[in-house]
């Protein structure tokens, strides 16, 4: 197969945050030709289906960035190696890429394009509250068996929990743990993105979010490692393809935490604590648990309750209050 959607040419479109025209209209075009049909809420966001089946795969992205929008003429990106990155020729100083998320959607079109029966949502406004999913058209996913998003920096992490969230149960665990170990794949928590949002109001679809490859997301600074894309692209595909007919709603129901203070146990059956990179050692065991030591408590910044934990990405989350974010900036 010829694949025509372009890492480079999605990346080339410039969009922010209830700025989103430039990449609906980008969506819309690519949707036409590749002869799925489409629809779009009140908000705007774009609600894609190829195929005819009795239960969909779905990938979903969110279609603004953070970033200010250059003049075209002026708004440049270059590759060196493996690496993308954008200049703003003006000054010819570093401007956000906006691998967050224009990355995500190029993987959902990329997939709706290869496959056959997909759905996929593109929601507007995540970077200000997930505006678009959270306003999300619930019909839509009545058929939905999966729903993944790529939606993360970094590389070769998914999340199984996000804000103290059980993204998806022991049976579809299971049944991407090969997956997960071909592709040396470990399992995190995460923060907000559009994924949560849904789970929120959805509570018998598996999802999750993956990293896929942008790095130094927010700032003028981000990139893409183009090579990690492509992985987590295939990771993701052969995760829709090896669970294609299964129908885990009949069996599952997303699992609803309380804050407490005890992390590592909130009712579920597997431990969902992140374990430390370069761990895959200690990664799986008979149970589906981490085996790593609590790290040290610090002083949370929004409930000042001594209960604060980082983990080796700098990422933090208060076991308290929930509050979840980086030294530097928010993370998805």
């Amino acid at each position: 197969m010829i694949v025509m959607i372009s890492l480079k040419k999605t990346l080339e479109v410039q969009t922010s945050s209830y700025k989103n025209k430039n990449m609906l209209k980008y969506v819309k075009t690519e949707l036409k030709r590749m002869g799925a049909s489409y629809y779009q809420d009140k908000r705007g966001s774009i609600y894609a289906t190829k195929g005819i089946g009795e239960s969909y795969g779905c990938v979903v992205a969110h279609t603004d960035t953070v970033h200010r929008i250059v003049p075209r003429k002026s708004f440049k990106i270059y590759t060196e190696k493996n690496i993308m990155f954008s200049i703003d020729t003006r000054d010819w100083t570093r401007t956000g890429i906006g691998g967050d998320d224009k990355v995500g959607v190029y993987v959902a079109l990329r997939m709706m394009e290869e496959l056959d029966v997909l759905k996929a949502a593109f929601f507007v406004d995540e970077e200000v509250g997930c505006l678009g999913s959270g306003d999300a058209d619930l019909k839509f996913f009545g058929d939905v068996r999966l729903c993944m998003q790529a939606d993360r920096k970094g590389f070769r992490e998914i999340t199984n929990s996000i804000h103290m969230t059980e993204m998806y149960g022991d049976v579809f665990a299971n049944d991407i743990e090969p997956v997960l170990k071909k592709w040396n794949v470990v399992e995190v928590d995460g923060g907000m993105t559009d994924v949560c949002t849904l789970a929120e109001k959805i509570d018998n679809i598996p999802m999750f979010n993956a990293a896929c490859g942008y790095y130094k997301p927010h700032t003028g600074d981000e990139y893409v490692d183009v090579s990690e894309v492509e992985d987590t692209y295939l990771f993701m595909k052969e995760v829709m393809v090896c669970t294609d007919g299964v129908d885990y709603g009949k069996e599952y129901k997303r699992e609803a935490y309380s804050y407490s203070n005890n992390w590592a146990n909130w009712g579920s059956t597997r431990d969902l604590t992140p374990p430390k990179k370069g761990s895959q050692k200690t990664v799986w065991t008979t149970n589906r648990n981490w085996k790593i030591a609590e790290p040290k408590a610090e002083v949370c910044p929004s409930c000042h309750t001594e209960n604060l934990h980082r983990d080796w990405r700098e990422d933090y989350i208060c076991h308290s209050c929930g509050y979840y974010g980086s030294k530097d900036h928010y993370t998805s």
